[in-house]
């Protein structure tokens, strides 16, 4: 969704989302890139990860697993720094929803 709620419907194009600073065209573009890269490179990484036998395929999910964790380590470490017990407990019972997120 875009800031502007008026703003889902519409396909503007980039010079007009730039302009009027709408979001979802860019983060199209951004897809549509990493879609891209993704299937055309000649080591395609659908390629490795569609073949369990591929040596390589161990070693990327490997790398990939060590980057996810990182960046879920880096995002909790942030969040609760400098807090006392109390201040965490509270910051993470505010992240807690009673129903499911759709």
């Amino acid at each position: 969704n875009n800031f502007r709620k008026e703003d889902n419907g519409r396909r503007p194009m980039l010079l007009e989302a730039l302009r009027e600073a709408i979001n979802l065209p860019f983060v199209r573009l951004l897809r549509d890139l990493i879609r891209h890269d993704i299937y055309q490179n000649a080591g395609s990484k659908v390629q490795l990860l569609a073949d369990d036998k591929d040596p390589r395929r161990a070693d990327y999910l490997d790398r990939f697993v060590d980057k996810e964790s990182q960046v879920y380590l880096r995002r909790f470490w942030v969040k609760y720094r400098d807090k006392d017990a109390n201040q965490r407990l509270e910051t993470f019972l505010d992240g807690l929803r009673p129903w499911p997120v759709r």
